[in-house]
């Protein structure tokens, strides 16, 4: 059972991290004519550049996404968000996250047929 969990561990994981980019991103599409509203951003492969080990898998599970505000300058009215900037975020992590769904999908068709040929 580890060793399942230590290949699918990391895709739900990096499910996980997509979802909440798309809450994120939807949030700041949502405010884009709030007056003050700084646009949100989910900080993730960042954190991960800035290990020190080559264990991929492991650190995927060990840091923890973050939410950020992004301070940056925007609209005279103080909100940051650009609507074209936003969906294009949010394309690129639709397309993400459907890519880990398709490795999940994949490892899980892989098991199933390792499973099923065992007990033939």
């Amino acid at each position: 059972m580890d060793q399942i969990s230590n290949e699918l561990d990391p895709l739900q994981k990096l499910l996980q991290v997509t979802s909440r980019r798309h809450e994120a991103y939807s949030s700041n599409m949502a405010n884009v004519n709030t007056p003050g509203y700084q646009r949100s951003e989910v900080v993730f492969e960042k954190l991960l550049r800035n290990t020190s080990t080559t264990d991929v898998r492991s650190e995927i599970l060990r840091v923890e996404p973050r939410v950020e505000k992004d301070e940056s300058p925007g609209k005279t009215d103080g909100n940051n968000v650009d609507l074209d900037k936003e969906m294009g975020l949010l394309r690129k992590n639709d397309l993400l996250h459907r890519t880990f769904i398709e490795f999940l999908n994949a490892k899980i068709r892989i098991l199933r047929s390792s499973i099923q040929g065992r007990n033939s």
